[in-house]
């Protein structure tokens, strides 16, 4: 024996319960759907209950797996600007230093000529050798950079 109530077949847990085609669990036998409870009654409150338990489970998790993505995204982006941001440090570190390599080099170039026409001849060369290693160097990081 089957009761129904009316209404059509919804698939809300609570309204096929009345109806007495209970899908949830349980096996009912004839004439067993009663509407004032009985065991059924409570088994079938404690399915409800672990569906609406499963299913705020689920939502949980996957609350928790966006705030995860969202939280990975805006890691990987915190990330790649704190690293152009140190490429333009480095950049800027590189041409300041190229700068006075520079400023150096002619400072150095000046003294010897300085040396040169107080008649120190002697400082001249050694300072002279010094300045073309200089400039070797400063060319061939200029090559470096550029390629």
């Amino acid at each position: 024996m089957s009761l129904e109530l009316g209404g059509s077949s919804s698939g809300d847990p609570a309204t096929e319960s009345y109806r007495g085609n209970n899908s949830s669990g349980g096996s009912r036998g004839k004439g067993e759907g009663s509407i004032n409870g009985g065991s059924d009654s409570g088994e079938q409150e404690a399915n409800e209950e672990d569906q609406d338990s499963q299913k705020s489970n689920q939502v949980r998790k996957m609350r928790r797996i966006m705030a995860n993505r969202r939280s990975a995204r805006e890691s990987r982006d915190r990330r790649r600007r704190q690293l152009e941001d140190l490429q333009r440090s480095v950049d800027g570190f590189t041409a300041n230093n190229e700068s006075l390599a520079r400023s150096n080099l002619a400072l150095r170039q000046e003294l010897g000529d300085i040396l040169q026409k107080c008649g120190l001849s002697s400082l001249v060369s050694s300072s002279m050798v010094t300045n073309v290693s200089l400039e070797a160097l400063l060319m061939g990081q200029a090559l470096v950079r550029n390629n």
